[in-house]
């Protein structure tokens, strides 16, 4: 028996081969006839790879030799956090839970009885007469 006119236990020259050149670390590309393994990459985006960290990039070539990021504080310095409150804090962490202060009053009588208490104070004193 024979196999494109190899004999029994031969193998024949491929009719139509469409793997060319393999070099071992090599790209492969293709002419539109054969896979050719022989290229080296001509601009290279990896520069270091490190297991275990983390891959950033400076615009030019992606690095892989940065520590992950924090994903939590060890020593945080903000405690509650609340919508449209106003921040404090007791010297160790800021608290965002308090009320706005007042800033204009909005009872008159205690307006005007804190009025005539100024007005008794000047004429104690002797800034206002009359």
């Amino acid at each position: 028996m024979t196999l494109d006119g190899a004999t029994k236990g031969e193998l024949a020259a491929e009719v139509d081969p469409k793997v060319g050149t393999l070099t071992n670390g090599k790209l492969c590309t293709t002419n539109g006839t054969a896979v050719n393994c022989t290229a080296d990459e001509s601009d290279p985006q990896v520069n270091t790879l490190t297991s275990g960290k983390w891959c950033t990039s400076n615009g030019t070539v992606v690095n892989c030799t940065a520590n992950a990021p924090v994903l939590a504080e060890s020593d945080p310095e903000v405690n509650t956090l609340t919508s449209g409150k106003w921040c404090t804090t007791n010297g160790t962490v800021v608290n965002c839970a308090a009320d706005a202060p007042v800033l204009a009053e909005s009872d008159s009588a205690g307006e005007h009885a804190y009025q005539r208490q100024a007005v008794h104070h000047q004429r104690h004193r002797g800034q206002l007469h009359g």
